[in-house]
């Protein structure tokens, strides 16, 4: 399969509980990849990367490769001496990098993996690569609830939060 250019989630019609992820490389569409660990309805992270499609619903982290002959979800587990967030639903890449947020018990805070890796999110590192986490908030003020992530070109970060916006440029 050459480059991915469209990627749609839809609802299974026969299954209104459960996901289903059709994909394309811009001719007609592939799939459907049962997606059963998700349920219907509910705010999902979806980021593309490469070959691979990266999904997060709560505590529930999958992927799914699409250059597998079959693809079907897969674990999306960290690497060594990391952990994913404990909870995500908003999701996007941002210069080579996985951004997640959405976590009920700390709901203003963004996630980024590793450059260039989507299993290393391993904080206590401190090489320019390494994850980073941080508050959508101006210094000094509690910051909004996270509502959306928005990358604009490899410059910017938009958070889009409950009471502001935000702009990261570059990484921390």
């Amino acid at each position: 399969m050459s480059l991915m250019t469209k990627i749609i989630a839809l609802a299974n019609d026969s299954t209104p509980t459960n996901m289903e992820l059709f994909y394309s490389d811009g001719g007609s569409f592939d799939g459907p990849v049962s997606l059963s660990s998700f349920t219907a309805n509910a705010k999902t992270a979806m980021i593309a990367r490469m070959e691979r499609v990266y999904l997060a619903q709560g505590s529930v982290y999958k992927y799914v490769d699409l250059t597998d002959e079959t693809p079907s979800e897969l674990d999306w587990d960290a690497g060594p001496g990391s952990t994913l967030p404990e909870s995500a639903n908003i999701g996007c890449q941002y210069r080579g990098r996985c951004v997640l947020a959405g976590d009920p018990s700390a709901p203003n805070v963004w996630y980024m993996s590793r450059q260039g890796d989507f299993t290393d999110w391993n904080y206590t590192k401190t090489d320019a690569q390494a994850a980073v986490y941080g508050s959508g908030s101006i210094a000094g003020n509690a910051g909004g609830v996270i509502t959306s992530l928005i990358p604009f070109s490899d410059d910017y970060l938009v958070i889009g939060c409950s009471n502001m916006v935000n702009i990261l440029k570059g990484t921390q």
